[in-house]
């Protein structure tokens, strides 16, 4: 088998190798030579969604469990990147000389720096730590994915705060996840900590619920906790909320080594706090 890394980010390096491994099966004749398989180009996107959109649950497998058919909660959320303004006296290399920031319906976390948000919810004493109110829908409808809004002053700032998604333990949540092309378009793993989630629809273009809800896989959806949100595309998950404490829906690739952490977090309070 054989895998090289998929990137659509325009003027960035990256390792673009190819890695590979041997499976040698029970008696298999130890004189055969295997072949190396023809990869696709490292920017393929159509073959990547292609794979990805395939991916189905094997119903008839031991752990397979079925989604849930209605929803209590619902969200749309956009993900990707934004500005931060750069502070007084300060010089930032990001574009328009400000500062990059993972962004999710321009919000952008900002970690509390005295309690933990878990602690804070726990003991009851919330005020100064964090807020509950992270919107269901994004603040404003644009046209998420069209490149001449990359770098439109009114869109793509995004506001460094502790805001968090409160539901309610056991609240099944669907979760539309919007890629935009402020500061460029790309393909963002989103990963959920705490809980797997079923993914049953993704494409291209902006989410329609009207025409786009036709799409959903319902009856073997596949069962992760990392989606690939298509390249200037949208992902729809569902899951149930049943792990009380705080977690975090966050892009994989977008961490604090590099300062764009982009940590959204869900806090599911147990019936007995």
């Amino acid at each position: 088998m054989a895998a090289s890394p998929y990137s659509v980010v325009q003027g960035t390096t990256f390792d673009n190798t190819t890695t590979t491994g041997l499976l040698v099966y029970n008696g298999t004749p130890l004189t055969c030579t295997p072949s190396m398989p023809t990869l696709p180009a490292y920017n393929d996107t159509d073959t990547v969604f292609e794979f990805d959109s395939g991916l189905r649950g094997l119903t008839t497998g031991p752990y397979w469990t079925p989604p849930p058919q209605t929803v209590d909660k619902y969200m749309e959320m956009t993900v990707g990147l934004g500005l931060v303004q750069c502070g007084a006296n300060e010089t930032c290399s990001g574009p328009l000389g400000q500062r990059l920031a993972a962004s999710s319906s321009n919000y952008s976390l900002q970690f509390p720096n005295k309690t933990s948000m878990l602690q804070a919810d726990y003991q009851g004493s919330t005020n100064g730590v964090y807020n509950t109110g992270f919107p269901d829908q994004p603040q404003v409808q644009y046209n998420y994915t069209d490149t001449n809004n990359s770098f439109n002053t009114s869109l793509v700032y995004t506001a460094k705060n502790t805001t968090l998604i409160e539901v309610s333990y056991n609240t099944t949540m669907q979760m539309v996840l919007q890629d935009t092309a402020l500061v460029g378009t790309d393909s963002h793993p989103m990963h959920l900590h705490s809980f797997n989630f079923w993914i049953i629809a993704m494409g291209f273009g902006n989410y329609d619920p009207f025409t786009d809800s036709s799409k959903f896989n319902l009856v073997n959806p596949s069962m992760r906790n990392i989606v690939r949100v298509p390249t200037a595309g949208w992902a729809v998950i569902r899951f149930q909320a049943n792990n009380p404490g705080e977690d975090q829906i966050h892009i994989y690739t977008c961490s604090t080594q590099n300062g764009w952490h982009n940590g959204t977090p869900v806090l599911t309070p147990s019936n007995s706090w």
